[in-house]
């Protein structure tokens, strides 16, 4: 009976087996986005085949893939109620006025040749105090791409900007939701964990505000064409009720994170100040209940439709909406679909633990723990994955070699966190693509505190720079813990 149960349990796959639905993916994706222009949703799905048919192949049941991708996807849940919200708001604040008026007075207010240096910054007080790199970029950063276009920067940097500042933030803020799991995975206590990443962090934003200090040198005040920016300011004032009041919405809704409100009733609550807004500031009054009560409805399903004649700001100001995101949606789905197929057949586990083999020393053991944060956001398409998976396997090594758990952790961050904006599948990517309208391809180049931040944190590593080992009490208690769980003894000597 033993001996036919055992007959029964899913073989272990090979490496060049694990390795199959990776190459699929990325023969699969690289044919369809490249050659073809298609979009990633239905190569993530094609892959999936490949993982379901070599699971099948080497002893998993269906049902287990199946309820393993189930399980994926329902994680997302809570996600894809956000996403819809958000679409909503971004529509709600548009109609209101609020957006408008962000962009207004930001055109009044911000030199062209510090802009850059300026939205990274801001983004970086915002998420900070909000927790939150999404909501960042659905509030400033809205508005600062508005602003942006005025000025007449490249969108592909002022994307950047927001998206740098927002990430980097968000994993230095209490709040944030990605830090405090990190925290959890790694057990180390969540402002010890914090203190640790700004030693990597800090020098990434440093780097950062120098390039985007030198980028924004080529656009001066006295080098631009100012009757653009009078000419938006002129139509933004001319088709909206414009006034400070306006700005009030993005502000609570920031205080709201802070002072820990859940995301989806905070959401829904600016959607509603928005459609206040729009009632008492923009004309919903003299378009009678049954007409302003329609256009709401209207709007946060559909998305803003402004049509002001000018195409720039009408192609500016026309989007958000429930509908809106629901591309984002599908492909974030999609990329669950994949990354719980993967999860279940054993794939990234064979793969992170060859890599293990080539960490001999710390440098490589943190360049293995970023490299796989980095495979596992670019394979299941979800950040929280991309902390936890190689969070939990790489525990016991760094215990082994008696490195404090603040130096995993941080790695981690360094590596998942921050590059899960770089995938236009996984839903960092997805999202940060759909609210500011411009590819990931085309901001990632210019995320210069993403892009930074791991090679900083491999330099740090290898040259012992911050590495952290373990007291001698914190060494004897790691030692106890890893003969419970039956691992060797700790490789290196202290």
């Amino acid at each position: 009976m033993n001996s036919n149960q055992s007959a029964q349990e899913p073989r272990a796959l090979p490496l060049p087996v694990a390795l199959l639905p990776i190459l699929a993916l990325v023969l699969i994706m690289g044919s369809a986005v490249l050659l073809f222009g298609a979009d990633p949703h239905v190569p993530l799905l094609m892959s999936t085949v490949v993982s379901v048919i070599i699971g099948l192949i080497y002893g998993h049941k269906w049902k287990d893939i199946q309820s393993r991708i189930i399980e994926s996807v329902s994680s997302v849940s809570e996600t894809v109620l956000i996403l819809m919200l958000i679409g909503g708001l971004v529509a709600m604040w548009i109609v209101s006025g609020t957006v408008p008026a962000m962009v207004y007075y930001g055109l009044k207010v911000i030199n062209p040749s510090f802009f850059l240096v300026t939205s990274c910054a801001l983004c970086c007080i915002v998420s900070v105090a909000c927790g939150s790199s999404w909501t960042t970029a659905a509030t400033v950063g809205i508005a600062l791409m508005g602003i942006g276009a005025g000025l007449g920067i490249n969108p592909a940097m002022t994307a950047g900007s927001v998206v740098s500042g927002s990430f980097f933030g968000d994993r230095l803020s209490p709040l944030s939701d990605i830090t405090n799991l990190t925290s959890a995975v790694t057990k180390v206590n969540l402002f010890e964990h914090i203190r640790h990443m700004i030693y990597t962090s800090a020098p990434a934003l440093i780097l950062a505000m120098i390039i985007y200090f030198f980028l924004g040198l080529q656009y001066s005040s006295d080098s631009m064409d100012m009757s653009t920016i009078y000419s938006m300011q002129q139509t933004l004032a001319a088709n909206f009720d414009l006034n400070p009041i306006l700005l009030l919405p993005p502000v609570l809704v920031v205080l709201m994170v802070v002072f820990r409100v859940p995301a989806i009733p905070g959401l829904a609550g600016g959607i509603a100040l928005g459609g206040v807004f729009f009632i008492f500031f923009q004309g919903g009054l003299q378009m009678g209940f049954s007409a302003s009560f329609q256009t709401i409805i209207e709007c946060i399903n559909y998305g803003a439709v402004v049509e002001t004649g000018d195409a720039f700001i009408d192609g500016l100001l026309t989007r958000g909406g429930i509908q809106g995101m629901l591309y984002t949606i599908s492909l974030m789905i999609c990329a669950m679909v994949f990354g719980g197929s993967l999860e279940q057949i054993g794939s990234l586990r064979v793969v992170s633990d060859k890599l293990l083999n080539l960490a001999r020393g710390t440098g490589s053991l943190v360049l293995v723990t970023i490299l796989s944060c980095i495979l596992t956001n670019a394979l299941t398409g979800d950040v929280y994955l991309s902390l936890m998976i190689p969070g939990r396997m790489y525990s016991n090594e760094y215990k082994k070699r008696g490195l404090q758990g603040k130096n995993l952790s941080r790695a981690l961050e360094d590596g998942g966190a921050v590059s899960s904006c770089f995938f236009p599948w996984n839903a960092c990517g997805s999202y940060m693509s759909s609210t500011l309208g411009v590819s990931c391809a085309a901001y990632v180049p210019f995320a210069f505190v993403n892009l930074i931040t791991p090679i900083v944190s491999i330099l740090f590593a290898y040259a012992g720079i911050t590495i952290i080992k373990m007291t001698k009490e914190e060494w004897a208690q790691a030692k106890a813990q890893l003969a419970e769980t039956g691992e060797p003894s700790l490789s290196e000597e202290r």
